[in-house]
């Protein structure tokens, strides 16, 4: 199998508009709306520090920003529940004419520790949204810390997950064990814990984002570099065997809102040959969203 070359030409800054008493523009989660615009989900932290999830328009000719959300889409869940402490766009989906946001919902334990799982909020229109007030995924017996940052990708027959899994954590240094896992389900309602982990090798806390090009699939994810994030990318056969990877030189991120840390990556395809990547910057989003332009060759 020919091993195809990725081409990422170019970084841009695209979004850090203010809003009062608000911070951070976390996990950018895109969507197509119109042949020519997308509109992205992201999270925003409240001066309780509890995340909220907003969006804006974004042009895909000039990457001009329209229709910036002042509100946000979807608030945190009530007390008890699995977003009492904050709810984050991962994943967004369109299935016959219904839009399925994947969120991940946080509740604030013993010394700080967060709990994150996996729930699911629903819309006709991108305006108005009904969430769960429970999660579809989380902790189990192969997943025993937390679970979160979902991914669902449409293929032919069924549909794929992929998730962040919790399966260890170091009580000196309070760092997690964590894995991206994946299974695949018939349906969006239907979903369960799996024992398949990719091969890779890198400690993984963020998000993993996949596409399917031609006879391949190509992801993004963030790996840890021992001092904060970068972004790195996979090239994987039919059967999602990693046959290729390249961590992204770091001299494409050179600005001062990107040139620490990148982090939380979502891959958008917009033909057979060109795609977009969108991530955060510095502070885990504190800075802001940017995109990377890619194509394949």
């Amino acid at each position: 199998m020919k091993i195809p070359k990725i081409n990422l030409v170019n970084s841009n800054f695209i979004f850090d508009k203010p809003i009062k008493n608000f911070t951070h523009f976390s996990l950018p989660t895109p969507i197509l709306i119109d042949h020519n615009h997308i509109r992205v989900f992201y999270g925003k932290r409240d001066i309780q520090n509890k995340t909220l999830i907003f969006s804006f328009d974004l042009n895909l000719r000039d990457y001009s920003i329209s229709n910036i959300k002042n509100k946000p889409s979807i608030n945190y869940g009530m007390k008890g529940t699995f977003s009492q402490d904050g709810i984050y766009p991962s994943c967004i989906i369109k299935v016959n004419k219904i839009y399925y946001l994947f969120v991940i919902g946080y509740e604030r334990h013993y010394e700080n520790i967060f709990r994150s799982s996996i729930s699911m909020s629903k819309s006709k229109d991108l305006e108005k949204f009904v969430t769960l007030d429970y999660p579809i995924l989380d902790r189990n017996i192969y997943d025993k810390f937390f679970i979160t940052s979902p991914f669902v990708l449409k293929l032919l027959n069924n549909f794929l997950l992929l998730y962040t899994s919790g399966s260890g954590f170091n009580q000196k240094s309070r760092d997690y064990k964590s894995q991206t896992k994946f299974f695949f389900s018939d349906d969006t309602e239907k979903w369960k814990p799996s024992k398949i982990n990719f091969d890779y090798e890198d400690k993984i806390n963020g998000r993993m984002t996949m596409e399917k090009f031609g006879n391949f699939f190509i992801s993004f994810n963030n790996y840890d570099n021992g001092k904060g994030y970068n972004l790195k990318y996979n090239i994987l056969d039919k059967n999602f065997k990693r046959i290729y990877t390249k961590k992204i030189p770091k001299n494409i991120f050179i600005s001062d809102w990107n040139i620490i840390n990148q982090s939380y990556p979502y891959l958008f395809k917009k033909n057979e040959k060109e795609f977009i990547v969108f991530y955060n910057g510095n502070q885990f989003g504190k800075t802001g969203i940017g995109i990377l332009e890619g194509s394949i060759s």
